[in-house]
């Protein structure tokens, strides 16, 4: 693991560290997060490390339990009904204003992804990639600046 991004302070780095750990699977619900551990692993002292899985517990990322430490909150499934209801919205809002922008040779591009992620079923995280890739491209087009860097 190493840290991630170009944040201004340490505590930043290893916040957003650790939050793509979490979100990329690295880290399993349930899962240790030991302090001394996470900072050697990733060359900075405690302290950065202490203060990122604070802000990490006040995201919902993070449990922190005195005198046991701390563990990777678990997924409920409000959360993830939730998430996909906000996915949603913000896909009929930037969809809609793609459609009003998009040109023919926008149309024409958008179906080659979709082709090409109809050949990748059967690889999930090349599928995954594209999927990205789908919803990046509508989302350029759309001009919805604040859908985007949700």
């Amino acid at each position: 693991m190493e840290l991630v991004g170009f944040s201004r302070s340490k505590k930043e780095l290893v916040t957003a560290t650790l939050r793509n750990a979490i979100l990329n699977g690295e880290f399993t619900p349930g899962m240790r997060l030991v302090i001394d551990d996470l900072a050697k692993q990733l060359g900075v002292s405690a302290i950065p490390v202490r203060e990122a899985l604070q802000q990490l517990s006040a995201d919902g990322y993070a449990i922190i339990e005195p005198y046991l430490g701390a563990r990777v909150a678990p997924i409920e499934a409000e959360s993830v009904v939730e998430v996909f209801s906000l996915l949603e919205t913000m896909e009929v809002v930037s969809g809609r204003a793609a459609c009003q922008h998009m040109s023919a040779s926008d149309l024409g591009a958008l179906e080659q992804i979709l082709v090409k992620m109809d050949s990748l079923v059967g690889e999930p995280e090349l599928w995954s990639q594209e999927n990205r890739r789908f919803h990046t491209f509508i989302c350029a087009k759309s001009g919805t600046r604040l859908v985007a860097s949700l």
